[in-house]
């Protein structure tokens, strides 16, 4: 009879654990590094970054991924940093068609493929409305 007990508890404590973590994980790909929104986002502009032949309404769609860079060195400037594609992409699982060990399907989902460079590195940003994510981080 104890050792049902003891199993019953050990079986919470793990779910806790697991819906903790869980919850860190979800709020991480849902917010950017200073806790906003991505669709707060749209309004910020980073001046000085080469866009190429992108439109306004692309430019401010790629502020999104340049600005979650920006964040990640305050060595870098927008004038380092050049966009060499954008692509509208529909996206069907939670990694936004990065690769991942995980096995995950979602709902499907309008979103962008931004892909930066830096100092002749890429950075490959997949967003939708309500997430974005550095692909091969």
């Amino acid at each position: 009879m104890k050792k049902v007990n003891l199993y019953r508890v050990l079986l919470i404590v793990i779910i806790i654990v697991l819906l903790n973590f869980g919850y860190k994980f979800l709020k991480s790909k849902f917010y950017n590094n200073q806790g906003q929104s991505i669709q707060n986002q749209t309004n910020q502009k980073s001046t000085g970054a080469n866009y190429g032949d992108l439109n306004t309404d692309k430019q401010r769609i790629a502020d999104i991924a340049i600005n979650e860079l920006l964040t990640t060195d305050d060595r870098i400037k927008p004038q380092m940093i050049t966009v060499k594609s954008f692509e509208k992409r529909t996206y069907t699982d939670i990694e936004l068609g990065c690769p991942t060990v995980y096995i995950s399907l979602a709902p499907i989902k309008p979103g962008y493929r931004v892909v930066l460079e830096l100092d002749g590195k890429e950075y490959d940003y997949r967003m939708t409305e309500d997430k974005i994510l550095l692909c091969g981080r």
